[in-house]
């Protein structure tokens, strides 16, 4: 895609594609169906794992050396404290919505 579009579209084509799964999502919740949950949270999975890698190009195109291995450093510690406060959010949200 690097010939075709420049970072910055790249970028937004993966943002409005992870806002689309999402949605899927959201319609498989809505009306109950698993299976159409499942393939919006597959498809959004993919383009979650694109807007990383446009991430991670900025990233090195913006830093270098030392800079860089902070940033690198900084986005695996607020993903991963993001995960952990997104399986604690999901226990309550169930135990309030699903009862």
């Amino acid at each position: 895609m690097d010939s075709s579009f420049n970072g910055r579209s790249e970028l937004f084509l993966f943002q409005v594609t992870g806002f689309s799964n999402q949605t899927v999502v959201f319609a498989g919740a809505t009306v109950k169906q698993i299976w159409l949950m499942d393939l919006g949270r597959f498809l959004f999975g993919i383009g979650g794992e694109s807007i990383t890698v446009a991430q991670n190009t900025y990233a090195v195109l913006w830093f270098k050396g030392k800079e860089l291995n902070f940033v690198f450093g900084l986005q695996l510690s607020i993903g991963t404290i993001v995960r952990f406060w997104h399986l604690r959010a999901s226990d309550i949200v169930i135990a309030i919505f699903l009862p």
